[in-house]
């Protein structure tokens, strides 16, 4: 179902959070990405685990709640959250 909208109604815009989970290795920083296993979300293009703040969620609460989700990365297993909000 798409979304009509309505003349003069303004749109928030959609708030999203992800993770890059990550670790040091002989100084080296390494990256941690996924493939999707369901084609319909990203194809066979390497993805971070993202997904919309919903309304009653701040973006930390968010960003823990994909990694969950998504790679099964539990909060007690993240030493440090760096997260970024970009306003339109």
């Amino acid at each position: 179902m798409k979304y009509i909208k309505k003349f003069n109604e303004k749109i928030e815009p959609e708030i999203r959070a992800g993770v890059i989970p990550y670790y040091i290795e002989d100084k080296d920083i390494k990256m941690m990405f996924f493939i999707p296993s369901d084609f319909r979300y990203g194809g066979d293009k390497y993805q971070i685990a993202k997904g919309r703040v919903d309304p009653w969620e701040d973006v930390e609460t968010a960003a823990i709640r994909e990694a969950f989700e998504e790679l099964g990365l539990n909060k007690r297993n993240i030493k440090k959250l760096f997260y970024r909000v970009k306003k339109n």
